[in-house]
């Protein structure tokens, strides 16, 4: 999250600067967040047995707003995604693997709005990911969890997906905006794709020899806090 403090600063001061010249649009800068579910799925593999796992999304954003009914939004997000297996291996008591994925995250959406003070919305578009770090914990039925260590090189280090939203802003107090959103992010490339073998760690038992693709998806609840510019008329 190095870059988002410098990215939310330049934004400030652009918004500041078209605000100063009296542009005819308006823009909103803010930040946005919250927790959500995951999980990494497949239709053969060890995947195709994965379960939802705790994660989150957490960023900055601006937002370019044509009119009162049609924006263009983007933003610098970290996301954890996640999935989680029933642990098959000799080696350990029973309980779950934990898979964590993070990503540094940069959607582009579409967004159209509508109503008066309180707007309702939906936004969708592209959203591409970059692999931060890949992470393996290991839950038992009882006791504390604890890091296995992490396999990130066998992943890929990019993901793109499609992300879709629903939700609803209030203003407050003319120049605030607090926005509440529902938002669904569908991987459309396989972040994993070779050939079926265990694990770096050999937890999980699989066919060897099987081909398979494995995808990510995350659902999320997004509560968003933005300043918006006016043009001076």
């Amino acid at each position: 999250m190095k870059y988002c403090i410098p990215f939310l600063i330049s934004l400030m001061i652009l918004g500041n600067a078209r605000f100063m010249n009296g542009q005819s649009k308006t823009n909103d800068i803010g930040i946005e967040g919250g927790p959500g579910l995951s999980i990494i799925y497949a239709k053969t593999g060890m995947y195709s047995h994965s379960r939802f796992s705790v994660g989150g999304v957490s960023g900055v954003y601006y937002q370019y707003n044509f009119n009162k009914i049609f924006s263009l939004k983007t933003a610098i997000c970290y996301e954890r995604k996640g999935t989680r297996l029933e642990s098959k291996s000799d080696q350990l008591p029973s309980g779950d693997l934990i898979y964590n994925f993070d990503y540094l995250s940069l959607p582009l959406l579409f967004k159209v709005s509508a109503g008066r003070k309180i707007k309702f919305f939906a936004n969708a578009g592209p959203c591409f990911s970059y692999l931060l770090n890949q992470s393996l914990y290991f839950k038992p039925k009882t006791g504390k969890t604890y890091k296995l260590g992490n396999e990130t090189n066998n992943y890929k280090s990019y993901d793109i997906g499609i992300l879709f939203g629903l939700g609803m802003s209030v203003p407050i107090l003319d120049r605030f905006l607090i926005s509440v959103e529902i938002r669904d992010n569908t991987g459309l490339m396989s972040i994993r794709d070779n050939y079926n073998q265990p694990d770096a760690f050999g937890y999980f038992e699989t066919d060897s020899g099987q081909k398979f693709k494995a995808y990510a998806n995350s659902a999320s609840l997004i509560i968003g806090f933005a300043y918006r510019f006016r043009n001076s008329r």
